[in-house]
C-alpha cells in the first residue's frame, strides 16, 4: 500500500511540474499531401481564426524544410510569406545587405513598410509557387518557379501545405532562429488572413505590415512555438482595458452621426493614468463619395485636456478638435497611442460591413494598426 501511494505521488509531482513547464514545439515532418491529420504539425503550431477572417495556418519545421499549410482560403489566391533566418538585433538593422524594408508587390498586394528586414519572400497558390531573395541592393531577385513541394485539396476544407527548403530561405541549412509574417490576397490585391491578426485586414495598395512572429530558438524539442511571440510586444492586457472612446458620448465625440460639410468635431480618448502615455493622435483615412478615391493616412497630435476619475482610478483624457472635409465624404479614423517604443492602436471593433451589432459605440484596442475604423459621414447640406 505505501509503495502505490508512494507511486501515484511520484505521478502526481510529474504531472504537476509538465503542466507548469512552458510549452516548446518539436520538430515534424508532415506529408505534403493537401491532408492534415492530428499532430502531424506537432504541438502549438497552429493560429485560428488569423486575420478575423476565418482561416487557420500551420507551420513546423525540420532540419531540411520550412512547413506552412493553410486551410480554408480560396486555393486560386495566393499566399504570401516573408522570411529572414537568423535576423539582426533590432530586426530593421542595419543595411539592405541584411536584407529589404519594403515588400515585393503581388496581385496588387504591396507591402511597401515591412517590419524587419525580409531576406525572403514566397507566393503560392493552386498551379503556381515561387520565391524570391533580397539582393543586397534593396531590390528582389528574379523568381525561382515551382521549389520545394506543393500540395492541396479542395475536399478538405480547401487546405494547402508547402514545404520550402532551408536552403532557398538562408542561403545554407536550418538557422537558429527566424521571424516571418505571412498572410492571403485576392488577384485585386485585398489582404486577408494575415498573421500576425494585428497586421492591416482588407488593405488594398500600397500598406504596411507592423507586426511579426519571432521564434528564438528553432532547436529540435526546444523551438519557441511559430505563433506564440508577437512582435512588437505592444500594451499589456490591463493598459488596453484603459483604451476607450465612445461615439454615442459626446464627451468622447460632440457630434453624432452624419455632418454638414466643414462642421467643427471634437473628439476625445482616455488612457489609464498609470500606463504613463507620451502621446495619442487621431488616425483619418478620407473617402471621397464623389470620385470613390480613398486617401490618407491623415494624423493630428490629441494634445493632453485633462484628468479624471472612474470609481477610484485615475485616467488621462487627449482631445482634438477636427473641421470635416468641405464636400462629400466618409471620414474614417481611429486612434493611435505611444509611450517611448511602444505603439498601439485602438478602433471600432466591427467584423465586417454587414456587422451593425458592433458598429460605432465603443471600439477595441490591438498592436498593429487594424482595418476598422470609427467612422463620420460628411454631407453637402444643400443637397435635396
Amino acid at each position: 500500500m505505501r509503495r502505490a501511494a508512494f507511486s501515484k505521488l511520484t505521478l502526481t509531482l510529474i504531472l504537476v511540474v509538465a503542466a507548469a513547464s512552458p510549452l516548446r514545439a518539436q520538430w515534424a515532418t508532415p506529408t505534403i499531401d493537401g491532408s492534415i491529420t492530428p499532430g502531424e504539425y506537432g504541438t502549438n503550431n497552429s493560429l485560428s481564426n488569423a486575420g478575423n477572417t476565418g482561416q487557420t495556418w500551420y507551420m513546423t519545421w525540420d532540419a531540411s524544410n520550412l512547413y506552412v499549410a493553410i486551410v480554408n482560403a480560396n486555393l486560386s489566391e495566393g499566399a504570401v510569406v516573408y522570411v529572414t533566418g537568423n535576423p539582426q538585433n533590432p530586426v530593421t538593422c542595419c543595411t539592405d545587405a541584411d536584407g529589404n524594408l519594403s515588400g515585393f508587390n503581388y496581385d496588387g498586394s504591396d507591402i511597401t513598410s515591412l517590419p524587419f528586414r525580409a531576406k525572403f519572400v514566397t507566393y503560392f497558390k493552386d498551379g503556381y509557387r515561387e520565391y524570391r531573395n533580397a539582393d543586397g541592393s534593396g531590390n528582389w531577385s528574379a523568381q525561382t518557379a515551382n521549389y520545394g513541394a506543393y500540395a492541396s485539396n479542395s475536399g478538405n476544407q480547401n487546405t494547402r501545405e508547402v514545404a520550402i527548403p532551408w536552403s532557398a530561405i538562408t542561403g545554407g541549412g536550418i538557422p537558429s532562429s527566424f521571424v516571418f509574417f505571412g498572410y492571403l490576397t485576392s488577384s485585386g490585391g485585398y489582404i486577408y488572413g494575415q498573421v500576425p491578426t494585428d497586421n492591416n485586414i482588407g488593405a488594398i495598395g500600397k500598406t504596411s505590415a507592423t507586426q511579426y512572429f519571432a521564434i528564438d530558438n528553432t532547436g529540435d524539442g526546444t523551438s519557441t512555438p511559430p505563433f506564440s511571440n508577437e512582435q512588437p510586444a505592444g500594451f499589456s492586457g490591463d493598459d488596453k482595458v484603459g483604451f476607450y472612446h465612445n461615439t454615442f458620448d459626446t464627451f468622447y465625440r460632440d457630434q453624432e452621426g452624419a455632418v454638414p460639410e466643414n462642421t467643427q468635431v471634437t473628439l476625445r480618448f482616455r488612457t489609464l493614468h498609470a500606463t504613463g502615455i507620451w502621446g495619442v493622435s487621431v488616425r483619418a483615412y478620407l473617402f471621397d463619395t464623389a470620385t470613390g478615391n480613398t486617401t490618407g493616412p491623415v494624423d493630428t497630435d490629441m494634445p493632453f485636456d485633462q484628468n479624471i476619475t472612474i470609481n477610484g482610478t485615475e485616467y488621462d483624457v487627449w482631445k482634438a478638435t477636427l473641421t470635416m472635409p468641405s464636400t462629400p465624404t466618409v471620414y474614417y479614423y481611429k486612434f493611435k497611442i505611444n509611450r517611448d517604443q511602444t505603439n498601439g492602436f485602438y478602433s471600432d471593433d466591427y467584423v465586417d460591413d454587414n456587422d451593425n451589432v458592433h458598429k460605432d459605440g465603443t471600439g477595441a484596442a490591438s498592436d498593429g494598426e487594424p482595418f476598422p475604423s470609427f467612422q463620420i459621414t460628411v454631407y453637402d447640406p444643400a443637397f435635396q
